[in-house]
């Protein structure tokens, strides 16, 4: 009798842990009930009981209930109190009402499964009755077409929510298999996606609206502007207001996620993009590189303020890439930058800064170190052996363990990075001459306390037009990069304790501050600009001119000439403190 009891007290807690779990084996539960208990379905509905008791528990009512009609308890211990007293006079009652009366006024509820009855809160068993059985699926089927009446071919048809999809054919048709009382929704490119609710329908008629905003979007190609709906090749855009959402100064940064087919991988080297490949590798021997073409003029996305970006085209395919012949058999990406309006005068201002905070490994604090210490020498000598502190540490040791003065190495050598930009840009024209000026400064210090970087750029765009069939113009690009920093000194890091002085008395320098371990010199030795920096300078010029002839309205030509400077000096200072030039006395 109390078998029964015992047994789900035993199932239930595992199932009462997390609420979500607990309804879907509660769910479960019911529903293998139902499957083993079909036959016994009747009986349960109308099965009677003769019961007279006075301040009996309800123990003692299952009990009774039982051996009436034989159904077994389910039940969590833990939720019944079985040891309630309860007082019902009923003849010829059915079970449910006699259940309902003692149970009233708990928190409980109950479910009648074949010869089982569950007993549980009334909160699961609720929420269970919706998360039951899974929804039955349908069959649906529809066209979908566009505002003039054509099959659109390829439209996609999703599930909201799901990953149960289709296309739609050569004539626009679609059938797909859905739960009921879902959302369809329906997108094809170019056109405006919709949300469609299933309900009771199953033949579905779609029209959809084409986006004629996207399709008159003018996006630069290899050999002058186009819309959108006109264009037949692969090419992606990226317009200034998804740049100047972005607060980087790296154009890689900027285009990480926003182009179909196109792999990023960024690059820890000083002045160095990212590695950009559309639609994968065309070559193991030779570059992988797409062309990068900057207004008009190949050029380096490093050269580019991010600021003075108006868009970015990303051709994919050879179509797009045909006019720059071999060059462009890679992909190639069309940087356009700002100039200014004609009757446009406006003075702007952009700037950010960030702070980041490193994930370090945490060190042994003072006390712990100690303790790991003391365990270490009762580890190697015996564990039952007498020993003091004067056996296992070294005098310099002593003095810092009886001051306290713990040295923390991590905070000597690290600090949150932060970053900071500011641009300030002038634009200004007329009809005959326009002027567009942008300045920049991006300082980036590391979490390394010396390394840190600096990023100076100026840009000048300047387009005069001398008559209606002739105008020039000149773009400037100045650059100069200042970085200094040290790599490669965390794993030094081990060999230095919290016990260990990192300078002398009079200031100076200690080598080596861990004496039981030479090989552990002192981090610092490599540190600041009396020890090892290595210093990276660019300053580079990119200057391009142009003159256009109109011959009509339909006919120009074009002709640029570049000109870059770029000096670099990357130098390795190594200072009377290096740890190299120390040697132990």
């Amino acid at each position: 009798m109390y078998k029964k009891y015992q047994d789900i007290g035993k199932l239930y807690p595992l199932i009462c842990k997390n609420k979500a779990l607990n309804i879907m084996k509660i769910s479960i539960l019911l529903l293998l009930f139902g499957i083993f208990s079909v036959s016994a379905t009747g009986y349960s509905q109308e099965a009677r009981v003769s019961i007279t008791v006075n301040n009996t528990t309800i123990n003692e009512v299952f009990t009774e209930i039982k051996a009436q009609t034989n159904y077994s308890f389910w039940f969590d211990v833990k939720d019944v109190d079985i040891d309630r007293k309860v007082s019902i006079h009923v003849e010829n009652e059915t079970v449910k009402s006699v259940l309902s009366t003692i149970l009233k006024g708990q928190d409980l509820g109950f479910e009648l499964k074949g010869n089982h009855i569950i007993i549980v809160k009334k909160e699961i068993l609720n929420q269970s009755a919706g998360a039951g059985l899974p929804q039955q699926n349908k069959k649906i089927s529809g066209v979908i077409k566009d505002e003039h009446g054509e099959p659109i071919i390829g439209a996609n048809v999703v599930v909201k929510g799901s990953t149960i999809g289709n296309i739609s054919d050569h004539e626009g048709r679609f059938t797909l298999e859905v739960p009921e009382n879902s959302t369809l929704t329906v997108s094809y490119i170019g056109y405006l996606p919709q949300e469609i609710k299933v309900g009771k329908r199953n033949i579905f008629n779609i029209i959809l609206a084409e986006d004629s905003e996207n399709l008159d979007e003018i996006v630069v190609i290899g050999y002058g502007t186009m819309k959108k709906s006109d264009l037949t090749g692969a090419v992606s855009s990226v317009k200034g207001d998804k740049i100047s959402a972005i607060a980087s100064t790296d154009i890689t940064d900027i285009l990480q996620g926003k182009v179909a087919g196109m792999n990023i991988t960024s690059s820890s080297k000083v002045d160095e993009s990212g590695s950009i490949r559309i639609r994968g590798n065309r070559s193991l021997n030779a570059s992988n590189d797409p062309l990068v073409i900057v207004d008009g003029v190949p050029g380096r996305m490093e050269a580019v303020n991010t600021n003075d970006i108006e868009s970015i085209e990303v051709l994919k395919d050879a179509a797009s890439t045909a006019i720059y012949g071999s060059r462009g058999a890679n992909g190639v990406i069309l940087i356009t930058t700002k100039k200014a309006k004609e009757q446009q005068t406006r003075i702007s201002y952009s700037g950010y800064i960030g702070i980041s905070v490193p994930n370090l490994v945490k060190m042994q604090s003072g006390d712990e170190y100690i303790q790991f210490r003391r365990d270490g020498y009762r580890y190697r000598n015996g564990w039952d052996q007498p020993f003091t502190d004067e056996d296992v540490f070294e005098p310099a040791e002593l003095a810092v363990i009886k001051s306290r003065d713990f040295t923390d190495w991590i905070d000597l050598l690290y600090r949150n990075g932060q970053t900071q930009s500011h641009y300030i840009g002038l634009s200004a024209g007329n009809k005959t001459t326009k002027l567009h000026l942008g300045l920049n400064y991006t300082k980036d210090e590391g979490y390394s306390k010396i390394n840190f970087k600096d990023k100076y750029n100026i840009t000048l765009n300047l387009d005069h037009e001398i008559n209606k069939y002739v105008s020039v113009g000149l773009s400037a690009r100045l650059q100069r990069n200042n970085s200094q920093g040290m790599t490669k000194f965390e794993e030094k890091l081990q060999y230095m304790t919290p016990l260990a002085k990192p300078y002398n008395e009079d200031g100076s320098l200690n080598y080596y501050p861990a004496p039981q371990n030479t090989s552990g010199y002192n981090v610092l030795a490599n540190y600041g600009k009396d020890n090892y920096t290595n210093e990276f300078i660019k300053n580079a010029a990119y200057l391009t001119g142009y003159i256009n002839i109109r011959f009509s309205k339909y006919l120009n030509n074009r002709a640029n000439i570049s000109y870059n400077i770029i000096d670099r000096k990357n130098g390795y200072f190594f200072g009377k403190n290096y740890a190299k030039n120390c040697r132990i006395a």
